[in-house]
């Protein structure tokens, strides 16, 4: 085994074949190096996912619910139909909230989600921004399906640093694989350039991928900005700064020097 890591690795592993056992296909042709990786080890996979928060969109309450229970209303036909769904929707407890609308309103909201009206296309590198809108404004939503939360005061004597806590007593999330690296663990980024080559899950771009939902519960806590920007202006932490984005930089040649 010894002959197969290091130094000894280059000289004895035999050429890359271009294989991707998972794809069950070969590369037509392929210059990388292969590199000895023990079957376990951390390092052999690495997966790149995709996190979003379920938050109501508080312009639209309407249009969410609709979004939200879209399964109960997908294959309804006419406004007749709406109220009983609405009436069943509401002896079941299934969705909070809908029966507070008109069937009329209601079915108006249905066409619209079926036509595709209204939906903006979130690219991934926007996907954080629509969650900081909503648990930012003045007034949160504090009850939906899969959101719920409420306001509370301010631990004592943090009221100069921090400006908002909210307890998130309804959440969930969604988790969607994208593909993996190997041997380089993915930036924490939400630009794609800035991550190792990814491995994709299929040989075609795919129209979908696998990714699950889990529910529970959180805690939001919002810096007041003007705190952070004193701090940051601070000649001892700039030093620190400095030293840590140094190191940083040297990390990156470092590896980037390094044989593949």
């Amino acid at each position: 085994m010894a002959h197969a890591f290091g130094k000894a690795g280059k000289e004895n592993l035999p050429a890359c074949r271009g294989r991707h056992p998972h794809l069950d296909l070969f590369e037509a042709d392929c210059n990388e190096e292969a590199r000895a990786v023990v079957l376990g080890a951390t390092n052999s996979w690495f997966p790149i996912r995709l996190s979003a928060l379920a938050i109501p969109q508080t312009k639209d309450p309407l249009g969410q619910l609709v979004q939200d229970g879209w399964e109960f209303f997908e294959e309804l036909d006419s406004e007749a139909e709406v109220s009983v769904t609405v009436k069943t929707l509401k002896k079941t407890g299934a969705l909070p909230g809908i029966d507070k609308y008109p069937p009329a309103a209601i079915w108006a909201a249905i066409e619209a989600h079926r036509s595709g009206k209204g939906q903006e296309v979130v690219m991934e590198a926007d996907i954080k921004g629509p969650k900081w809108d909503v648990l930012t404004e003045a007034d949160p939503p504090t009850d939906y399906p899969h959101f719920m939360s409420k306001k509370v005061g301010t631990p004592p004597g943090f009221g100069a640093f921090i400006h908002r806590v909210l307890l998130l007593e309804r959440l969930r999330e969604v988790n969607a694989l994208l593909g993996f690296t190997r041997v380089e663990a993915p930036e924490e980024s939400a630009d794609p350039d800035e991550r190792p080559p990814m491995a994709g899950l299929s040989r075609s771009r795919p129209d979908w991928v696998p990714a699950n939902q889990v529910h529970g519960e959180g805690i939001f806590i919002q810096f007041d900005e003007q705190a952070l920007q004193s701090w940051e202006s601070q000649a001892d932490v700039q030093k620190v700064d400095r030293k840590l984005q140094g190191g940083l930089r040297g990390m990156a040649q470092l590896q980037a020097s390094e044989p593949e």
